[in-house]
């Protein structure tokens, strides 16, 4: 996934840490020693701007504290900055810091029990990443080991009057009290304008990358770029009887939380209001971006829940001139969230993704013909746990489908479909609510719900 303000291209961030075994001799009063400390970076200064480090190796600056129940612990001869429970720690710069150019806070932290971690930066007009007062939360945190944290600041936050950096170590309710011993320690905190590690196989790539990147979407930067995407708007039940109505507003780049980095994203939130009426949105390449034959792809996390119909798909782009179902379709990734059966043959399932052809057969018993080549199942856990890639390499024979660079189906289009499938697409996504596939919502349905898309890319 590329920066905030880098052209190249980067998916996700590579967590660099460094495992230690915790100490059989804790220090009071009851946390763990991490006895070997992360190696101070050695970055030029002209890309770096140090706030603080324990090894005194670059100029610090002035780290105070604005809460009363911080510590300093010495550890292997050198101080870091600890974090009990509920407690914060903030660096404060005074006169305000101009850190201009920079595009990554990163940190190195230890925590023996994987508490939960906000970052929340302050200048001299806003609190945000995204909205004022906003903070970035990491969960699930590694534990026992010194692990490095890679956070973009978004371009549109101003570091030229950077005035504090808070970080705060979460409580917990319910099974997530870790009481007094849910405790970080924190090191390497410093601002850099150096591209975060990859964890992809390529810094133009995937895992099943071949070919030339010809066109993609990373969204990145403040807004949806309209020479990539317009917008299907309105309700009326689109053909399948579902519940949204399609806006603008339920359309944003935000910064969504990708294991224990972030990643900027196209989010796509369907939302029921006070009166039981749900929105969502829909984008589309039509007439702006159009493709023949190649490997299409998305990094999507998925929603969850009765009602969520969540798509990336494609329709051809002589849709105003011949219609649906003649102009054909092809659905790379379909999924019908929640539990149930709501019609015969049907089987609801957060799990499970479909990927379908449709196109236009004057001898079927519809006045178009389908063929779902495509139905995968995760073995543990849902689509809503964690970042996924779906895509198709598509030709002029054949059409294949895969998740996370393996392949799952495979289709052949014949003479029944004629010259459909051998011509321009044009790309959509979705997130509809409700239909005659997936029922409607239930009593059990999260409002809202999000499809969260990191980035899209076709290779020719």
């Amino acid at each position: 996934m590329k920066t905030f303000v880098f052209f190249l291209l980067f998916s996700g961030f590579l967590l660099g840490s460094c495992t230690n075994p915790a100490s059989t001799t804790p220090p009071p009063p009851v946390i763990l020693d991490p006895t070997t400390l992360p190696p101070a970076p050695s970055l030029p200064a002209t890309n770096v701007q140090c706030l603080w480090n324990s090894s005194q190796t670059y100029p610090d600056l002035p780290f105070t504290t604005d809460t009363t129940n911080l510590a300093d612990v010495t550890v292997a001869g050198k101080v870091l900055k600890l974090l009990t429970l509920a407690s914060t720690q903030t660096l404060t710069f005074s006169p305000a810091l101009n850190a201009s150019g920079m595009t990554y806070l990163h940190l190195s932290y230890w925590t023996s029990l994987g508490n939960d971690l906000s970052i929340d930066l302050t200048n001299a007009t806003t609190d945000t990443f995204s909205t004022p007062g906003a903070v970035v939360t990491f969960g699930d945190l590694n534990k026992n080991q010194w692990t490095d944290l890679e956070v973009p600041v978004p371009a549109v936050f101003d570091l030229s009057t950077l005035q504090k950096i808070t970080f705060t170590n979460e409580a917990q309710a319910g099974s997530k009290n870790y009481g007094s011993s849910a405790t970080f320690y924190l090191d390497n905190v410093y601002l850099h304008n150096y591209p975060s590690t990859s964890t992809e196989l390529s810094s133009t790539g995937d895992p099943w990358y071949g070919g030339n990147l010809v066109w993609d979407d990373e969204f990145n930067g403040n807004s949806i770029n309209p020479a990539n995407w317009t917008y299907d708007l309105g309700g009326g039940g689109w053909g399948n009887n579902e519940l949204e109505t399609y806006t603008t507003t339920n359309a944003s780049i935000q910064t969504v939380p990708d294991g224990n980095n972030l990643v900027s994203c196209l989010v796509i939130t369907a939302q029921r209001d006070a009166s039981g009426n749900w929105t969502s949105s829909r984008l589309n390449t039509q007439g702006l971006q159009n493709f023949t034959y190649g490997k299409i792809e998305a990094r999507i996390k998925l929603p969850y829940g009765n009602g969520m119909w969540p798509a990336f798909w494609m329709l051809g782009s002589n849709l105003k001139q011949v219609g649906w179902p003649n102009c054909g379709e092809t659905d790379i990734l379909e999924m019908i969230g929640g539990n149930g059966s709501p019609s015969p043959g049907t089987q609801l399932s957060d799990s499970t993704v479909y990927g379908t052809i449709h196109w236009y057969n004057s001898s079927s018993v519809y006045p178009y013909a389908s063929f779902q080549p495509e139905k995968f199942s995760l073995s543990t856990g849902k689509f809503a746990d964690a970042f996924h890639t779906f895509g198709i390499i598509w030709n002029s024979t054949s059409i294949t489908y895969y998740i996370d660079g393996k392949p799952t189906a495979s289709v052949t289009p014949d003479k029944t479909t004629g010259s459909t499938f051998q011509q321009p697409f044009f790309l959509i996504l979705n997130l509809a609510v409700g239909g005659d596939w997936p029922g409607p919502p239930n009593s059990s349905t999260v409002s809202p719900q999000t499809m969260d898309v990191d980035w899209v890319r076709v290779y020719q």
